[in-house]
């Protein structure tokens, strides 16, 4: 029910305050267990989806085959950057879909990627980089953790900078031996807090546009 109260929340709000000029990027980590979840989504808007369908629809026929879909995830995951305690960490995309391209065009659908990679479980605390380098020019980032579904980790501090291109998460991690029923209650709990939390971002990115629109 809460779901679905904030999905209409934004809907509603999105469709008359999403930026026509503006790439929006959304992405939300998750801690699990022995990896990291990202998840970015991707919401152009009207007037830059020309310019980004030109770029992933490769051979211009208007629609976006698989080749054409993992080759743009690929593009992206190359202007991202992650490393824990100052070493890299490769991403592996593991799944990615798009909204239908007239969707897309008229601004009201989404690209998404996800990516995981492995996560060393030394030591107590450690600190997560992220950036996000992909089209600056016509970009605007949101980025945030999730609430870890795993006790094995605890939040301690977060960190972005004015853009949130670049964002930082200082955390504490334990090892906690999980369960095959453990594990599948975690990855249920992973995509909803996953879908929560990107709702909950979108809709903080639409009432800072709007109060600036009304600002001087």
């Amino acid at each position: 029910m809460i779901l679905k109260g904030l999905l209409l929340l934004v809907s509603a709000r999105s469709a008359f305050a999403h930026r026509l000029d503006e790439y929006m990027q959304a992405s939300a980590i998750t801690l699990e267990q022995d990896r990291v979840h990202l998840r970015v989504r991707l919401l152009p808007g009207i007037a830059v989806f020309p310019q980004l369908l030109a770029e992933i629809d490769v051979d211009q026929d208007a629609v976006i085959s698989d080749k054409e879909r993992l080759g743009y995830a690929a593009r992206v995951r190359q202007d991202l950057l992650l490393t824990i305690d100052g070493n890299p960490v490769s991403l592996r995309l593991v799944a990615s879909s798009h909204a239908d391209i007239m969707e897309l065009r008229e601004g009201l659908g989404a690209i998404q990627l996800d990516y995981e990679a492995m996560m060393p479980m030394r030591g107590n605390e450690h600190r997560l980089a992220y950036e996000n380098h992909h089209k600056p020019s016509i970009s605007v980032y949101l980025v945030n953790t999730l609430v870890p579904p795993s006790p094995a980790f605890r939040v301690l501090a977060q960190h972005r900078d004015r853009e949130q291109s670049t964002y930082e998460l200082d955390y504490a991690a334990t090892a906690v031996a999980v369960g095959s029923a453990s594990a599948a209650r975690l990855t249920r709990e992973r995509w909803k807090w996953g879908a929560v939390a990107t709702l909950l971002l979108l809709a903080g990115w639409v009432a800072r546009r709007q109060l600036s629109a009304r600002l001087p």
